[in-house]
């Protein structure tokens, strides 16, 4: 009950409202508000009404689980409202009965409810608070007032807002960065790098004076003509603020941004205009930021605005690996757009073809060139990829890093567009691993490269790869290759701890593996390398491991209570609420449970709407920049030593660990499960 809540019963309440749709189009202060006073109901019987027509309005629902009927005298059922809809605002704000009746469509539906005085003084404490700014009798910006006393923008157009990041005098006298910083992680969900481009110019060289600060509600001052210019101080520090603005951005967008034409464009003309105006300091600015930006080799050269690099990623060669990208372990350079790989391209046919193609070439052009190689016609055809168990998964013409965007021991195929749902497997795709498990190397050395493999590929994810990936990676035509190879790392290690355990048939080397996979589990954890800790836990929850009884009987008590303690790390009740608790007590470096960090980003986009009132809602924008940051809070400070020791003086182990060989068909994996221990009711068969 309300009443009843702390601090931390609220806050994690106001969590879970910033998932729920129906709240998608409210502000982050209203929210929190709500937190402290919404109700939660159960009904378990289906035909109940919640309320009838012209009954008092006292509560507005939001519906967490199940459906209700809407129903208006006698035309009967009007409508159904499922999950994530909201009833019954409308007699709260009027004052007036209801205008019709909600029954119960199904048992055990969850509402979440709000009662008429919480409601309506919410509302009226958020409206205190907020500034609105209107043009042409149009809402354009929407500010509110933070608990802090600053305001924040919480809505608006792409271009005022921008604008007031840009030209608006704040109290401060400079650039909100923390709004700045938001604004360029989030502007390719809302805005094109031309329009921010131009924004960016058009205030360098605009001459208007600067507008008054909205937020200090100074009185105007008595002066018989207002200036139609801004004086040469006015315009300085607005170029100051502009060369701020965009040292920003590079900070944020790096060589992602550095390459793109449009703002080679900009640049160039900024750093000519910053030389011309005698703004010597902010050119070194410029350029400083600009050097800080090319960590990985990529420059810019003068003739034409072109991008020049030197590549830093070398396909795998080998006759097994289809797509397989072949990254060093202690300084591993970060995945770009020009990077090539090789890659095959089957046909069911059982013919296929070499292709060496960048990461950032389409999959309509990867297919264009297969079918031009293996002789087949490109409209017939579309690009798949065939997974270890046989699923087909159809690749989007305009899809880009499709080499790392695969499951481990996916291939490629070219297939007829009416071709089956399901491909036949090639036998590698199910291969056993040949190279044997690292018996006599120490768990703890094991844990040592996990980690220093993980933190490398952790390392090399860029800030706007996430944003691509939540709001859409088919949106942009950008990569997320970074992003994909700590994706698809979390399943290698998870199916190599199953492969490994299902693969040994003899029962006391198999104990001896899975206590190995315990400890391994157990040293990553005190490395904060929560990728891999998880992988290996969840990998031990695997049904194929799980009914292994006579394995798991022969594991000393001591480690398997100590499994039981990691699996309870991965409760997923109330949000994941341990583990939660468990990743903010960590110091970093920290690498995060992976899945967790992109889960939540997503619930964040799919639970409010990107446009409110047909203005974008940054308050949205503000929450996942705040969680693509979380990123960089993790990278801080170094690896223990001991991980770089261990790592260069084990170089075997080094290969083992960044090349493992694992099986990802779930049925083949309980196949040899059953093998290796067949059932009781199997082994009384064949007594």
């Amino acid at each position: 009950p309300p009443v009843d809540r702390v601090e931390e019963d609220i806050q994690l309440i106001y969590e879970e409202l910033l998932h729920v749709k129906a709240f998608g189009h409210l502000s982050n202060a209203i929210k929190e508000e709500l937190a402290a006073v919404v109700h939660f109901e159960h009904h378990p019987t289906a035909g109940r009404f919640l309320y009838r027509e012209g009954d008092s309005g006292t509560s507005w629902y939001i519906i967490l689980r199940g459906s209700v009927n809407v129903m208006i005298g006698r035309k009967g059922v009007v409508c159904t409202l499922q999950e994530g809809d909201e009833f019954g605002k409308l007699a709260l704000l009027n004052n007036a009965p209801r205008t019709s009746s909600i029954q119960l469509r199904e048992p055990n539906c969850c509402f979440l409810k709000v009662d008429r005085e919480d409601f309506k003084r919410i509302l009226m404490s958020v409206e205190k608070n907020t500034l609105k700014f209107k043009e042409h009798g149009k809402e354009v910006l929407v500010l509110e007032k933070s608990a802090g006393g600053r305001y924040l923008v919480v809505k608006g157009t792409s271009q005022k807002m921008l604008e007031y990041l840009l030209t608006l005098q704040l109290d401060s006298g400079g650039l909100d960065e923390s709004f700045a910083q938001d604004f360029f992680l989030t502007y390719p969900a809302f805005m094109s790098i031309n329009d921010v481009c131009d924004g960016l110019k058009d205030c360098y060289n605009n001459y208007s004076p600067p507008q008054p600060s909205p937020v200090t509600h100074s009185p105007p001052q008595k002066t018989e003509e207002a200036p139609t210019m801004a004086t040469d101080e006015q315009m300085t520090a607005k170029r100051k603020r502009v060369v701020r603005a965009m040292g920003i951005w590079l900070a944020i967008a790096k060589a992602d941004l550095i390459k793109d034409p449009t703002f080679q464009k900009l640049l160039h003309y900024l750093q000519d205009s910053l030389a011309k105006d005698g703004l010597v300091e902010e050119l070194k600015e410029v350029n400083m930021r600009l050097m800080d930006s090319i960590r990985r080799g990529p420059t810019l050269t003068h003739d034409g605005g072109k991008v020049s690099s030197h590549l830093s990623l070398f396909p795998l060669k080998k006759n097994n690996t289809d797509i397989r990208i072949e990254l060093g372990i202690c300084t591993v350079p970060p995945c770009q757009p020009i990077d090539a790989v090789n890659i095959r391209v089957h046909t069911v046919d059982k013919r296929c073809c070499r292709l060496h193609v960048k990461l950032d070439t389409k999959a309509e052009e990867i297919l264009q060139e297969a079918c031009t190689k293996l002789s087949l016609e490109f409209e017939n055809y579309e690009l798949c990829e065939a997974k270890s168990s046989g699923e087909k998964v159809v690749f989007n013409p305009k899809d880009l890093s499709i080499s790392t965007e695969m499951t481990i021991n996916g291939r490629l195929y070219a297939m007829p567009k009416d071709g089956e749902k399901t491909i036949t497997p090639l036998p590698d795709q199910n291969q056993r691993p040949v190279t044997p498990f690292p018996e006599s190397d120490s768990s703890r050395e094991i844990a040592c490269h996990l980690t220093m493999y993980d933190w490398n590929l952790f390392s090399n994810i860029q800030q706007m790869e996430f944003i691509y990936q939540v709001f859409g990676r088919h949106r942009f035509s950008r990569i997320t290759s970074n992003l994909d190879l700590l994706t698809r790392r979390f399943n290698e290690i998870q199916y190599w701890v199953v492969t490994e355990v299902c693969n040994e048939s003899n029962l006391h080397k198999r104990v001896k593996v899975l206590v190995k996979m315990i400890k391994i589990a157990s040293h990553c954890k005190s490395f904060n390398n929560l990728n891999s800790f998880f992988a290996i836990v969840v990998a031990l929850m695997n049904g194929a491991i799980g009914r292994l009884k006579q394995t798991w009987e022969r594991v000393p008590i001591k480690l398997r209570r100590r499994y039981e303690q990691f699996a309870s790390l991965m409760d997923p009740s109330r949000n994941h609420r341990v583990l939660r608790a468990y990743q903010c007590k960590l110091q970093p470096p920290v690498i995060p449970f992976m899945p967790l960090v992109v889960k939540d980003a997503y619930f964040l986009h799919e639970g409010n709407q990107t446009f409110v009132d047909q203005l974008i809602n940054f308050e949205k924008m503000r929450m996942v920049a705040s969680k693509v940051r979380d990123l960089n809070v993790y990278r801080k400070g170094l690896l223990p030593n001991e991980i770089k020791t261990v790592t260069n003086k084990t170089p075997g182990l080094q290969k083992y660990i960044r090349e493992l060989k694992v099986i990802d068909n779930q049925q083949m994996l309980m196949q040899m499960s059953h093998t290796i221990e067949p059932s009781k009711r199997l082994r009384n068969i064949s007594t």
